[in-house]
Parts: C-alpha cells; structure tokens; sequence
C-alpha cells in the first residue's frame, strides 16, 4: 500500500521565487502524518520531470499549502507538471486561499480536494478514505474536506472545529533538516491563530471559520520543544512567527522565567501589539532584553486614528510611540509595518502615516518600517467596503497574480493617490532592505543612491512625484506578465 505524501509551498518575493525556505504549516502536517505511519517528502521546482516521476511512483497524494497572492502561480505551475506526469494522483489543496476559497480552486483544473482550516485530521481521513477506495459517499462524511462530486456538484463538507494544540507532535524540522543546519537561526512557532479581529486580516476569516481565534501551547510544551532545537541545531537566534507570541503579560512573565531557569542564551524576534508594550513596566521590557530579546514586530497599519479604528485594530495611537519611546530606552529596536490605500484614506491620512514613521526613526533610529498597500483578501470583513467602489474578487486563481501587497491597483484611489501609495511602498522596501555582502559593488552603490533617494522623500513627504520608484513598480508588473506567459499557466489544455 502506498504510503507516501508529497507536499508543496511556493512563494513569489519581491527579487526572487522560492520553493525552499521552511514552510512551518507544512512542517506541522508532515509531523502529524509521519506520526500515523506515512512517509512525508517535499518536492521543488528544481526537481527534474524524470526526478518527479520517481517521486510520484510511490505517491498516495500531493499536498498544497497555499496563501493568496502571486505565490499562487508557483503552485498552479508545480499542480500543472504533476498533473501531467501523473494524472492520477490526487492533488490536495490547504492554506488560507483554499479554506476561503474552495469552489474556486476546484473549478481549477489543478484541485481535487480542498482541505479548509487546520489540516491533520481532515487529511488523515481523506487518506484513509482514498487508500481504502470507499465511495463518494464516504467522503461527504469528512468534516472540513471540500470535493467535486462525479456529477460536477462542489461539496462542501461541515467545518471542522479545532482542538487542543497542545496534542500535536512537534513540527517536523527532518522536512528541511539540511537547511537549518546551515543557518544560525531556526524558526517556531508556539500558537495558532491570532486573538485580534482586525477587518483586513485573512487570519481572522480563516479562524473564524473553525471556532477558535487563538491557542497557544503551554509553556512547558514550548520550553520541551525549544530544549529539542537546541540540542539539534544549538542556533544563535530563534525567530517566534506566531502572530502574537508575546500575547499577555503573564506569558511574557513565563517566559522569562523559563528562560533564566534553563540556563538559555540563545537571541531572539517575535511579535507583539503596540498596546500590550506600551502598557509594560520599563523593568519588564529591560528583562526581555537581558533574556536576549533583539528585536519586536509590531502591525501599527496607520498614522490615523479614524483609520485605525475603521479597520477595527483596537489600538490607540498614542500607545504607538509609548512602545517605541520604551523600546529605544532599553536597546531594543521595532519592525512597524503599515497600510497604505484603505477604501475611504485621504492623501493627508497618508502623510499622517509617513509623519508617525518619521517620529519613530527619530526616536529608534536602529527600527525598520514597511509601508503595504491594502490588498483586499477573500472571506475578509473589509471585501464589503471594497465591493461598495466597484471591486470584484477574481474569477479564477489565475488572476490573483496581481494580488500583490506592493502595487494593489485598487478603484477606490485615484490614480494619483494609487502613484502615491505605490511609490511609498516601494521606498519603504529600499530604505529597509540592505543588500547581500556578496553582492557587486556597483549594485551596492547604486542602491545606497536609492536608499538615500528614499529617506528623503519621507522626511519631507515627497511622494506626489516619484518615477524612480515607480519604475520598480512596472518592473516587477512585467516580471509576473511574463512568468504568466512563458508558464502557460492559465491555459486548459496541459503541454508536454
């Protein structure tokens, strides 16, 4: 009996496409099914069609771990050369863009199966059910599994309501072994969901959608886990992914105290809200760093209070720099990302934005801030709003190839605002990013040129005029034009 599961994640970034960096969704899934007995392998694009075929000759199915956005096409791309190779086997689709979206993708040539919310179990009966070859009728009865009947007719199938977390394995990390062996930081994740309710965040349709918001593990299953990590890979830094890892003041208490009392010296990042911080003792925020903690990502989305409290953020503006002030005081510095383009934004809430992202680097100078332009997800509360301008989701998966976080074209900006937006975008993605110290030295200079182009724009909010970022712009636009024509992705009838 086969007894093979291959996976799948791809990721489209802003300088390259990436099938290789750890997916920790699909670390999880791969754990829990080597625990029922299966053998769990990831596949890539490098991978040769002779190299597929020897893979998929042992296959009991293909798994998809799947996020909206242009990463799409690199699954649909990888869904496509299996299908081909292999048109029998069953191709499975899970993550956010399917959970929300299933009749869409199985209205694709490229799903059989939807697996909506969290996965293990749902996929563990989906495998026994096609291994045993019981009928469709069986199928109907697995919870959270969306199928298409032989007649053509989409089912979707009851949700299934998650469970404690705490009973899971631990991620499987043999998934990417030889790749965290040559790093100095591994990553992990101690929860799932986020407790927050924000408008814009597919995180909160996904969770709402199978009856829990937020569960994190104990923190003696952390510590066991974090014990493991370390005597495999004894990493310098570890990056907690989690949502809202610092979650609670007694969490952050726990953990400091665990982390004295295992001896660890390991640095590490997480992420956290501004109004939980900026309600902290500076003796707290002062233990954190004596325990390693480097650096905090924060979601701050807006310089306007009357936009913060439209997406439902729950956060007070003032709060915002009362965590920085805090931060910068005891040696730690912030990762701030904002929203830029939210149905109903004026120009000057955009400026109110770049103003609050001036006051942060006067004051931590060392932090690091991200401008989005808002992109509007599938199952999100924020589609009403959107859909009241005229916007419409896409047909088909296809065509979230414009889904980018970076140049959303949306109808409810003018052009000019849409020119504004797009241009502070980009300039955020220059002033942060630093270039490899590989890399050419004229390509260094050049950037350095771009990076100060950037920082001055912002500190005298010059964004009416900027085509030397707007060029960046329409170069990543032709980049996924033409990854869409030299893939054929799109087209019904699968090449050779």
């Amino acid at each position: 009996m086969k007894k093979t599961v291959l996976l799948y994640n791809g990721v489209s970034t802003t300088f390259a496409d990436l099938d290789d960096d750890p997916c920790l969704s699909l670390m999880a899934l791969s754990a829990y099914l080597k625990q029922i007995g299966y053998c769990v392998e990831v596949v890539h694009d490098r991978h040769t069609d002779n190299e597929l075929r020897l893979l998929l000759q042992d296959c009991t199915m293909v798994g998809f771990s799947v996020y909206t956005g242009t990463g799409l096409m690199r699954t649909v791309k990888m869904a496509k050369r299996i299908r081909h190779l292999a048109p029998d086997i069953p191709l499975t689709w899970g993550g956010y863009h399917p959970t929300l979206e299933p009749r869409q993708v199985l209205d694709s040539p490229y799903a059989d199966f939807v697996v909506r919310g969290e996965g293990e179990f749902t996929l563990e009966e989906l495998l026994k059910c096609l291994q045993e070859g019981k009928p469709e009728g069986a199928l109907a009865q697995i919870k959270g599994l969306s199928f298409r009947k032989k007649n053509g007719e989409v089912v979707n199938n009851p949700a299934r309501i998650s469970g404690n977390i705490n009973e899971f394995p631990m991620l499987d990390y043999d998934l990417y072994d030889n790749y965290f062996r040559k790093k100095t930081a591994v990553q992990y994740m101690t929860s799932r969901g986020c407790p927050f309710d924000c408008r814009f965040c597919s995180s909160t349709a996904f969770n709402h959608l199978h009856g829990a918001r937020f569960r994190q593990l104990s923190l003696a299953r952390i510590f066991q886990d974090i014990d493991i990590l370390i005597k495999r890979y004894n990493p310098k830094m570890i990056e907690f992914l989690d949502d809202n890892f610092l979650s609670s003041v007694m969490m952050i208490k726990g953990f400091i105290e665990g982390y004295r009392q295992r001896d660890y010296q390991f640095t590490w990042m997480a992420r956290s809200r501004c109004d939980l911080f900026a309600g902290l003792d500076d003796s707290v925020i002062k233990e954190l760093r004596d325990i390693g903690l480097l650096k905090v990502d924060f979601g701050v989305e807006s310089g306007s209070q009357r936009i913060l409290d439209f997406l439902r953020k729950r956060l007070q503006l003032p709060d915002v720099m009362t965590t920085i002030n805090k931060m910068a005081r005891n040696g730690l510095w912030a990762f701030c990302t904002f929203i830029n383009g939210v149905p109903g934004e004026t120009l000057e809430e955009v400026y109110a934005s770049i103003r609050l992202r001036n006051e942060i680097k006067r004051v931590s100078p060392r932090s690091k801030i991200d401008f989005y332009v808002l992109t509007p997800f599938p199952g999100t509360e924020l589609l009403k709003d959107c859909y009241e301008y005229g916007f419409q989701l896409p047909d088909s998966i296809e065509e979230y190839i414009d889904f980018n976080q970076r140049q959303f074209k949306a109808p409810w900006m003018t052009r000019k605002h849409q020119h504004i937006v797009t241009a502070i975008s980009w300039a955020s993605f220059v002033d942060m990013y630093d270039p490899e110290p590989k890399s050419p030295w004229w390509f260094k200079a050049l950037f350095g040129v771009f990076k100060a182009d950037a920082n001055w724009r912002f500190q005298h909010c010059a964004f009416r005029f900027a085509p030397e970022f707007l060029i960046a712009d329409w170069i990543y636009e032709k980049k996924s034009r033409s990854y869409r024509k030299n893939t054929g992705v799109g087209q019904d009838v699968l090449q050779t």
